[in-house]
């Protein structure tokens, strides 16, 4: 790099400060951190001379730093602790070529949130957001819940700091793609498929309650009990329970003399469905035998025409905790119920009744 003293000399005397190639860098940015080498971790020390009024642009905290009467002022240096050459470098590439950022990855955001978070660099958090918002919503628009996700490990990972830095977009995409895993009890590709590491980072979201509502077995559980260290281990053994529940795939329903009898299928959100449509009350509809949306808490037998808003016809009390739904017994909430009508229910584990329409 030329001095300013001999850029002077070839511009026909104009100020060098008119001009950025003919400055020298006026501030001095250290990085400390530490590296492992041969199983010993060693502290380690960087330097970068750079343009303040660069670096005061993109960073709020450098800006501030350089502006009021601090030690940072005074000496032209700000120190970034815990802070690797990798990291800065990357963070800055980002920041300053347009060219990079059109192939920045989620994996990539993940790794530089902290540091644009931590030393305010606000067009920086917003690139992050928005990759991780792309990403989720890509994941959300191909998600096959028969399938595993591609990287469980950065899914989650990216979930975590989407809310832990308060991500005004990729935080409730991300909420919503674990939700909806969450949701799938069939192993291996729901809740099951969460290992410990998972879930210790997202126990914050789980204090503070974000995963109401997506499964019975997690809304039992109150902030007291989802705060202990324990917590992970103890999901991981719920997670396992469910998914043993839902080892039994097909239901059988008699006792009606309706439509209602017949054989049913587990469906992905743990639900029993009916395998064609039949009528209820002269109307062609779906049958349900659910705990969710429609039932609330308790196991119910549902019919849905879908011209229609779905209506229960019998439900079983205090089933809330019950991964499958009961025997019985059965009490009418439709109008439409004969009382003789005694519905009777058997699990028939993993195979279809005889003679059903099941597959």
């Amino acid at each position: 790099m030329m001095k300013a003293e001999e850029c002077w000399a070839d511009s026909d005397d104009e100020p060098a400060t008119k001009r950025l190639r003919c400055t020298d860098p006026d501030l001095k940015i250290v990085l400390e951190y530490s590296t492992r080498e041969e199983s010993v971790w060693v502290e380690m020390k960087k330097e970068y001379h750079m343009y303040s009024h660069v670096l005061a642009g993109l960073s709020n905290f450098i800006d501030t730093s350089l502006s009021v009467d601090m030690k940072e002022k005074k000496r032209k240096e700000i120190v970034f602790k815990d802070v690797t050459p990798e990291i800065f470098e990357m963070a800055l590439k980002y920041q300053q070529d347009l060219g990079a950022v059109r192939f920045m990855e989620a994996k990539d955001a993940a790794k530089l949130i902290k540091f644009y978070d931590k030393y305010e660099f606000t067009g920086g958090i917003k690139l992050c957001d928005d990759v991780l918002s792309d990403y989720f919503q890509n994941n959300i628009q191909n998600l096959d819940l028969q399938k595993p996700p591609e990287d469980l490990d950065l899914l989650v990972r990216a979930a975590a700091l989407a809310y832990r830095f308060d991500l005004t977009n990729s935080k409730d995409a991300g909420i919503q793609y674990l939700k909806t895993r969450m949701h799938f009890t069939i192993s291996p590709f729901g809740l099951s498929m969460f290992s410990e590491d998972h879930i210790k980072r997202l126990q914050p979201m789980f204090v503070e309650g974000v995963f109401r509502q997506v499964h019975c077995a997690l809304d039992a559980l109150s902030a007291k009990e989802v705060a202990p260290l324990s917590f992970p281990k103890y999901f991981i053994s719920l997670a396992s329970d469910v998914t043993c529940g839902q080892t039994c795939r097909f239901v059988e329903l008699s006792g009606t003399g309706t439509y209602a009898d017949g054989t049913y299928s587990l469906t992905f959100d743990g639900n029993f469905k009916r395998q064609r449509k039949d009528d209820w009350d002269g109307e062609p509809c779906d049958f349900f035998i659910e705990r969710g949306i429609i039932t609330g808490e308790n196991w119910g037998i549902v019919a849905w025409n879908r011209d229609e808003p779905a209506k229960v016809i019998w439900k079983c009390p205090h089933t809330a905790t019950l991964e499958l739904p009961p025997e019985g017994p059965w009490f009418p909430v439709s109008e439409e119920v004969d009382e003789t009508m005694e519905p009777k229910l058997l699990h028939l584990g993993g195979r279809a009744g005889k003679g059903s329409s099941a597959p």
